[in-house]
């Protein structure tokens, strides 16, 4: 497959992805205020306590195996070999989540967790399980850059559920139902692989446990810099809740649950890459320079296209979210505008020290950027309040993207990385900022206004890569 296939494939797959992202998060939005307002406020809080526990669950026992089988099957050719390293995938992702399972049900009765939250805990549980298993049956189609096939699944895992929590609101159902709901929808979505995937890409798994073992090392990293980034906001979170009254808890953990809304996006379009960067760091170095330089630049590019309409629209996003009283938060979203663009560019690196074999740098990355979240929440809380943690989360978003810019000089890659689109990156971001800030109209109007202006100066600065809009043109063949 030539250089120029390889590019198109990848900014198709992108851009499908980055489409099944927002598509999903929109109908996730909606099926939200089905439950929210069905529910009520206790009944939700009780679905949440252990949706988050799940989540948790779902962080720790996936550990890092997904990126590892990912660059490992890269390197495979078709056919046995990567067959075998699935079903060992397969093998792994059933082993780890039934732990898992027993560990959440287990901590939910020691906790106290009524018997329907225990229950739930178990039920909606196994349905994590059914995600799981299939999540690990589409990696090779993100191995093959047919990213567009894990993008329908994406869209259907979001559907299902969604779809599902409509319909038991409608009907009035009691809260033990959305638990179940959990099951269905991962139950219906693992039976949908095979027409994802084709059903002789469906294996059942295999306990080769010299294989399994390889596998676990090489996650491990991984799996400890998931957890810490897991744990990342949350940390934060706790430290405001302790630290400040509960007002300005409440402020903080509003716009922290916009950015966590957002962070899937660079994490989703970093792992489409990942094959291409490792057999590239195999193979080519010229290669693998090259991808991370276009890599960094449609990074800052979507990052500082974000930067601008977040702080630009932060008080019409909020209202429109939920209401003039959310408006109050519009000051702490703008202070954390800024780490939107430094999560996208330690999103963009750390896929180059994966496909290089250094996860451990990645797992010291995550530490870093833990500790300056922690250091920085007992130093700013008590002095700033809710305004104190979205500094604390900057700077640690600061200090991810610097160490992993290190980190990548110091393996090769970084150092031949032009930082020529920062200058770019710094006009685009300020004009966009300056014109949404200071045009006239609503406040909506000037924030679609502000992210138009950065996008024309960034097409126009080439701060956004040619090669990136010319894959995304119909390809023609050469003329004989």
């Amino acid at each position: 497959m030539t250089d120029t296939n390889v590019g198109r494939r990848v900014t198709r797959g992108g851009v499908a992805r980055a489409v099944s992202f927002g598509a999903g998060s929109l109908v996730t939005a909606i099926g939200s205020i089905f439950l929210l307002r069905h529910l009520g406020l206790v009944d939700f809080g009780r679905y949440g306590t252990v949706m988050a526990l799940l989540a948790i669950l779902a962080g720790v026992t996936e550990g890092g195996l997904t990126t590892t089988a990912t660059r490992d099957m890269a390197l495979l050719e078709q056919g046995g070999e990567r067959r075998g390293l699935l079903r060992d995938l397969v093998a792994l992702r059933i082993l780890l989540t039934s732990a898992g399972i027993a560990a959440a049900v287990g901590f939910a009765a020691v906790a106290g967790y009524d018997s329907t939250m225990v229950l739930g805990t178990l039920v909606a549980g196994v349905g994590v399980l059914f995600v799981s298993v299939q999540a690990a049956l589409l990696v090779p189609l993100a191995v093959d850059l047919r990213n567009g096939r894990v993008a329908v699944s994406e869209v259907a895992r979001q559907s299902l559920l969604v779809g599902g929590i409509i319909v038991l609101a409608l009907a009035g159902a009691g809260l033990g139902s959305f638990f179940l709901n959990q099951f269905v929808a991962g139950a219906l979505l693992l039976a949908l692989s095979p027409m994802l995937v084709g059903r002789g890409a469906v294996v059942l798994p295999r306990w080769n446990w010299p294989r399994s073992r390889e596998l676990l090392r090489a996650a491990a990293p991984l799996a400890v810099a998931t957890v810490l980034g897991t744990i990342y906001f949350r940390i934060l979170v706790v430290l405001t809740s302790v630290l400040a009254v509960e007002a300005e808890t409440a402020r903080f953990v509003t716009s922290a649950r916009i950015f966590e809304m957002a962070i899937g996006l660079p994490l989703l379009l970093s792992g489409v890459v990942l094959p291409v960067l490792t057999t590239a760091a195999r193979d080519d170095p010229e290669q693998l320079r090259y991808v991370t330089q276009r890599v960094t630049e449609v990074a800052a590019a979507a990052g500082g296209l974000l930067f601008v309409v977040l702080l630009v629209g932060a008080r019409p996003i909020l209202v429109l979210l939920g209401g003039e009283e959310f408006a109050e938060v519009a000051p702490v979203l703008r202070i954390q505008s800024p780490m939107i663009v430094t999560l996208f560019l330690a999103s963009a690196w750390q896929p180059v020290l994966v496909a290089m074999h250094h996860q451990r740098a990645v797992l010291v990355i995550a530490g870093l950027g833990l500790a300056a979240a922690v250091i920085g929440g007992l130093v700013l809380v008590p002095l700033f309040d809710a305004r104190g943690a979205a500094v604390a989360a900057s700077a640690a978003e600061m200090v991810n993207a610097g160490a992993a810019y290190i980190a990548l000089r110091r393996y090769g890659p970084g150092r031949e990385l032009s930082l020529a689109w920062l200058p770019k990156l710094v006009l685009a971001a300020g004009l966009g900022v300056a014109v949404g800030l200071l045009g006239p109209g609503p406040d909506l109007l000037e924030t679609v206004l502000g992210a138009a202006v950065f996008a024309i100066v960034a097409i126009a600065t080439r701060l956004l890569p040619p090669e990136l809009l010319h894959s995304l043109l119909p390809h023609r063949p050469a003329q004989p």
